[in-house]
């Protein structure tokens, strides 16, 4: 999922809910809450893989929801924020991400 912008590409995330164990207070322990991801990662520049329709030029969207779930089997967050910061971190630890 790659949307053209100026002159780099984008990954997109949008509307991505998942079932998470998440909370600080005791009566959110052992329950889920439905959150909903939605992310935007801008890379460095255009894929070179694009022009050519090659896939191994690219770098996958699947780096987004990978990133989300890799965070969440990390262990159990109290805070969203935690969750947030974690994530975005996998995510710019990719070298083609810009931000």
């Amino acid at each position: 999922m790659t949307a053209q912008s100026g002159t780099a590409d984008k990954l997109l995330l949008h509307d991505h809910v998942l079932e998470v164990e998440i909370g600080a207070f005791q009566q959110e322990r052992g329950h889920t809450q439905r959150v909903r991801f939605n992310i935007v990662a801008d890379l460095k520049q255009t894929a070179p893989g694009a022009a050519h329709d090659d896939v191994d030029g690219i770098l996958s969207y699947d780096i987004l929801p990978e990133a989300i779930e890799d965070e969440l089997a990390a262990g159990r967050l109290n805070l969203m924020e935690t969750l947030a910061e974690g994530v975005a971190a996998r995510v710019l630890a990719h070298k083609q991400v810009a931000q």
